[in-house]
């Protein structure tokens, strides 16, 4: 009776809990909601450096007894996200052609465009610095190199010079450094995709070797984190911090790449990610079930029926995150001495005003671009394996189409229907089909 009792009990568990492969294959899901979610609560994080003097602690922090901050949990978010949706774009498109020019279009275009409007107008305007001035071009230059804008390197944010009058004088960009990361996860994902050429999880057997490969490759890197290479490295600044802040984002891709995989066999239920948010808390802080409780709980809110009223039209966050710094910085310099809430209340409201614009005439235009181009590749593919097909000649050297008919049309139309084939012949034509 027990065992029966148990079983009903976990059938039932597993009914109501849906898959995360689900989650993902619906449109409706609450991911572009999440990272919106997490690019404010970045805002926030930063906020407490704008207003040194608060007595306002982070709540995030506090909460978590110091053990992260707003910011830190923020990211770690972005990163699992990405390790999702980065490794669904790779098994989708199935071309590296197809693949670099989708995150190229989401990225730079973007990136390049607020750069430059930050260093030739917002911030020169707001230090009080000619944006001509031989240094600051130089300083510019060193800083924003090509190497820096392709993110070979790490991106600098700070100019000497910059918004002088802000507790944290000459940056503005605190939050750029995650995008070289970002950036190179990528290609983890893109060099994973060369070297398994085929689906990643189509198959079980598929999903194992994707698996195999990827704890392969974090280990690869864990090895990196403890024996870092050289400093000129172009992987050192981001992936090599041993116990720093920045190895923990990729960590958390990694279990992004991990979830796809097994995402038809990982369920999604709100109950557990609340028992572990639960346990996360009342247990002492620091305690190591905070990130996979993290983890769990951006699915789960991911999946969540409810929140899907919120849906967003446009995706804001990446705008709201690139910008989102420097208008603090900016916001600090117009308004000192204010509370960290107020700098973060209206630094968000400038910083989603400058993302709906960035969305409006940067990003969604060049993602447009991205996909037409992607479009016209597939269909040139398709058009030499199709035109390849279509014209191969017959065995007689005439040009013979590829159809059932292809007997007939090999011999002409005169020839009859009846007619003794050679064996070889007719396993030449065969073969042809």
């Amino acid at each position: 009776m027990v065992g029966i009792w148990a079983a009903s009990a976990v059938s039932w568990y597993r009914a109501r809990r849906p898959r995360l492969g689900e989650v993902l294959d619906d449109r409706s899901n609450n991911f572009d909601l999440i990272r919106l979610c997490a690019a404010a609560l970045v805002i926030y994080g930063h906020s407490f450096f704008e207003a040194p003097d608060d007595p306002t602690p982070d709540r995030v922090q506090a909460l978590l007894g110091g053990a992260e901050y707003s910011g830190s949990i923020a990211v770690y978010a972005f990163f699992l996200i990405s390790g999702l949706l980065i490794t669904a774009s790779m098994e989708k498109h199935r071309s590296a052609l197809a693949f670099v020019t989708l995150r190229a279009a989401r990225i730079w275009p973007g990136f390049v465009v607020c750069a430059g409007l930050l260093i030739v107008a917002v911030v020169p305007l707001a230090s009080g610095i000619v944006p001509w001035e031989p240094a600051w071009r130089r300083a510019a230059a060193s800083c924003f190199g090509a190497d820096a804008l392709f993110f070979v390197r790490d991106v600098c944010g700070a100019l000497p010079g910059a918004f002088p009058r802000t507790p944290v004088p000459n940056a503005f960009g605190f939050s750029w450094w995650t995008l070289p990361a970002e950036v190179h996860c990528y290609a983890m994902v893109l060099g994973l995709g060369l070297v398994l050429r085929s689906r990643f999880s189509a198959t079980p057997r598929q999903a194992a070797r994707f698996v195999v490969a990827t704890l392969a490759l974090l280990a690869a890197y864990l090895v990196a984190v403890r024996h870092p290479p050289v400093d000129s490295a172009p992987f050192h600044a981001e992936f090599t911090v041993m116990g720093g802040y920045a190895t923990y984002p990729v960590l958390f891709f990694f279990a992004g790449m991990l979830l796809y995989a097994l995402r038809r066999y990982v369920p999604v239920d709100g109950t557990t990610a609340c028992v572990l948010g639960a346990a996360t808390l009342l247990l002492p802080q620091p305690n190591p079930l905070l990130y996979p409780a993290l983890a769990y709980g951006v699915l789960a809110i991911a999946a969540a029926r409810p929140l899907r009223r919120l849906r967003l039209r446009h995706d804001l966050s990446y705008g709201l995150y690139i910008y989102g710094a420097a208008l603090q910085q900016l916001v600090g310099t117009l308004l000192p001495g204010r509370s960290a809430a107020t700098n973060a209340l209206v630094s968000f409201a400038v910083a989603l005003g400058a993302a709906a614009v960035s969305w409006r005439c940067v990003e969604a235009p060049a993602i447009r671009f991205g996909r037409a181009l992607v479009r016209r590749q597939g269909r040139f593919r398709r058009g030499r394996i199709g035109s390849s097909l279509e014209t191969r000649t017959g065995v007689w050297g005439r040009r013979r189409r590829h159809d059932p008919e292809g007997l007939q049309a090999s011999f002409g139309p005169t020839a009859p229907t009846d007619r003794a084939i050679p064996q070889c012949v007719e396993g030449a034509i065969e073969r042809s089909r």
